[in-house]
């Protein structure tokens, strides 16, 4: 599958997890969003992967970040500090039901592991839950 297919298949669900998101995890964290269209999820057939994941690891130490000043659409502001916070990959297989994994469990299992599916999900989850469910 070309990334162009499927970043059209990711965003329209990336836009209602934002949503979710305002409701149900109001406090700071990263995140990356997968939307596997097989049942199988391999790591290394995602080139992305790996570099997110390093990525994401890093909100657990220390990530700081500089907006390029350069942006056509304008910053919000000229950088962003992030010390010692979660992160989480978001995995959804049918655009409904998703499964907020913790990025050092996601890096556990990737380390033992070439593929993740909808059940290994299920096993190490830190969140499940359903587009439009509010959570207590």
């Amino acid at each position: 599958m070309t990334r162009k297919k499927y970043t059209k298949i990711e965003a329209p669900f990336t836009t209602k997890l934002i949503k979710w998101m305002r409701y149900n995890m109001k406090f700071t964290y990263g995140w990356e969003v997968k939307y596997p269209k097989k049942e199988k999820y391999y790591f290394s057939q995602d080139k992305s992967f790996y570099k997110e994941l390093f990525n994401l690891l890093s909100w657990d130490n220390k990530f700081i970040f500089k907006f390029s000043d350069e942006s056509r659409r304008g910053t919000p502001h000229d950088g962003i500090t992030i010390w010692n916070e979660p992160a989480y990959f978001f995995f959804t297989w049918d655009g409904k039901v998703f499964y907020a994994i913790d990025v050092k469990e996601m890096h556990k299992y990737s380390d033992d592991n070439l593929f993740i599916t909808e059940k290994d999900a299920n096993e190490i989850f830190s969140v499940k839950s359903k587009l439009g469910e509010v959570m207590d």
